[in-house]
């Protein structure tokens, strides 16, 4: 998972795959007064085609995107567009997504996550039903979770 490298995440956030398709994806939430510049565009694209090089994903058509807040300078705009980087600016992001993981281990225990515990990067989630998300900590407890006891922060408003 590239979210687990921080700032060593080589310009990746998200790495979205289905079937022969791959999608590397760099999210830039930023202030709406700012442009994305060129630096990010080049981050990605040589991230991109490294990985293609390396043939990462086996034979998987892979290519890049961009995800802003905000809009792109003319040189990234342009940037972008020569060298096939797609991208989608002024992008709202719903606060009200559901944030909160709820797990189910194998022996039965049912486990809820906020995105600021330990162990939240290390939880997939994927169609299996003891994996899900929730909206809040309510939604959580009413679904019989309980809190994982390796976290960072002792509260509950989220």
């Amino acid at each position: 998972m590239e979210l687990k490298k921080g700032k060593q995440d080589e310009g990746i956030d998200l790495i979205c795959m289905k079937k022969d398709r791959v999608r590397l994806v760099q999210c830039k939430y930023w202030s709406q007064n700012k442009s994305l510049f060129e630096n990010s565009i080049f981050q990605l694209y040589g991230t991109w085609q490294l990985r293609v090089k390396n043939n990462e994903f086996g034979f998987k058509k892979i290519d890049a995107y961009i995800i802003t807040s905000t809009t792109l300078g003319a040189i990234a705009r342009n940037s972008a567009e020569t060298l096939d980087v797609k991208f989608t600016e002024n992008f709202n992001l719903d606060k009200n997504y559901p944030k909160i993981k709820c797990t189910t281990t194998k022996n039965g225990e049912k486990i809820y996550h906020l995105p600021t515990d330990q162990q939240y990067d290390n939880i997939g989630i994927n169609k299996d039903s003891r994996r899900f998300y929730v909206r809040t900590v309510a939604d959580a407890v009413a679904k019989g979770h309980r809190r994982a006891y390796r976290h960072a922060f002792h509260n509950h408003d989220l």
